[in-house]
Order: C-alpha cells, then sequence, then structure tokens
C-alpha cells in the first residue's frame, strides 16, 4: 500500500521554491518528520504551522487550511 503526501502542504512547498532539506533545517526538524508531516499534517502542533507558515512566507490560515485537505 502506498501511501501519498498532502497535495496542498506539497504545493504550498513547491510554489515556495525552496528545498525540503533547507525547510526542515529551518523548523529544526528533520526530513524524516518533515516528510511525516507531509504525510499527516494534522500531526504538527500550531507552533510547527506557524514556523512553516513563516518559512514559505504564506498566511498561517493556508497552512492551517492545507493541512485540513487530503
Amino acid at each position: 500500500m502506498s501511501e501519498k503526501t498532502n497535495k496542498a502542504i506539497d504545493g504550498l512547498i513547491e510554489d515556495s521554491g525552496l528545498k525540503l532539506s533547507f525547510i526542515a533545517d529551518q523548523m529544526g526538524i528533520s526530513r524524516q518528520r518533515l516528510y511525516d508531516i507531509r504525510m499527516n499534517p494534522l500531526s504538527m502542533g500550531i507552533d510547527q504551522m506557524e514556523k512553516l507558515a513563516d518559512i514559505l512566507n504564506v498566511d498561517f490560515t493556508d497552512i492551517y487550511k492545507a493541512s485540513k485537505k487530503i
């Protein structure tokens, strides 16, 4: 069974043009944890959502809404 990452979160990351390793480093997490977040964005806490929004230069609500999409 192949699981997919959250397309809405992936879209925000892709639109940013930033590398996953850079994003993980800026968030202070491993690349594996970032992958886990992309698989299940609801596993992010509010603080991680805020940090990701800052790094991607998007509004917090964009991250919140994207985390709710499957």
